[in-house]
């Protein structure tokens, strides 16, 4: 038989659950929420918690369940819109990812981040021509608005002309980007892999040697010196250079691809066909999105 509720003594377990969740004690806060909602069932910020607790544990189905019960309770909530929307889009949902941004947007018209999220998803489809309209649309948004740019935009616009192989574009942005904070891996691997293709070879072999060499990892090193020697026409050494790489299993496609032709450059087939079966794997995966 069900309890009677008892909102006073629900807040008392929501309130230890809050606790716990922010200690990182996770089991502890989802067991103290359930409580909470045992006792009181009508409140949708105790069902945002439990999406929250259990997103944070990666069980993204309960933690869906969890949030649209939320939006049943309260139907304004572009919070619970936003976190349906990044749990979609980390799932590679796309299209369910930009409707729930869309909603958040639509209950929140000045957050023009949003648009910045929204764009993601479109460059992660290869929309290209939407994503670009996005981004102009965030530009229009925050100048009306007088926001400072967001970081993420020039991340974004070298993403998204990464894709579209306009190489000097992808550096003018992630300089641009930089100067807000650091680079993460990422950011380093495809802004080095579009500098060697703008020809500027040298400043791109110095700056994985030395500025981002304990950014990038051990794969990456020898990934992008593999590329300048071959770009250089050093043959021996672009190869020992991607051996090593995919001796640290790198996840980069184009090292599998790159190393197979060297092989069949030198005649060697065999291990041409083998490297290639190696890769195979990693077909399909973007440098934009190296985690």
């Amino acid at each position: 038989m069900r309890e009677p509720a008892d909102p006073d003594i629900a807040f008392k377990y929501y309130s230890r659950a809050i606790e716990q969740f922010q200690a990182k004690n996770y089991q502890d806060a989802l067991i103290y929420i359930d409580q909470a909602i045992e006792k009181n069932n009508r409140l949708a910020k105790y069902f945002e918690l439990r999406g929250d607790i259990n997103n944070r544990q990666g069980m993204n189905i309960n933690a869906l369940e969890d949030y649209n019960k939320a939006l049943r309770l309260r139907s304004f909530y572009p919070e619970v819109y936003i976190k349906i929307a990044a749990i979609n889009y980390k799932a590679d949902n796309f299209d369910e990812s930009i409707r729930n941004y869309r909603k958040a947007l639509a209950q929140d018209p000045e957050n023009f981040d949003l648009i910045l999220e929204i764009a993601e998803n479109y460059i992660q489809q290869l929309h290209t021509d939407i994503a670009q309209y996005q981004l102009q649309d965030y530009l229009n948004g925050i100048k009306k608005s007088e926001i400072r740019i967001n970081r993420k935009y020039y991340v974004l616009m070298a993403k998204l002309n990464f894709e579209l192989q306009n190489y000097k574009i992808v550096v003018e942005n992630i300089r641009t980007a930089e100067k807000y904070m650091p680079l993460n891996r990422n950011e380093c691997v495809f802004y080095l892999r579009a500098m060697i293709e703008t020809g500027a070879l040298e400043q791109a072999y110095t700056l994985v040697s030395n500025k981002y060499k304990e950014t990038v990892n051990e794969s990456d090193f020898h990934f992008l010196r593999g590329l300048y020697y071959q770009k250089q026409g050093n043959i021996k050494d672009a190869r020992t250079q991607l051996e090593l790489s995919v001796a640290k299993k790198t996840t980069i496609f184009e090292a599998y691809t790159l190393l197979a032709s060297l092989y069949n450059q030198m005649g060697e087939t065999a291990k041409e066909q083998d490297i290639l079966a190696l890769g195979k794997q990693f077909e399909g995966a973007r440098l934009i999105n190296l985690e």
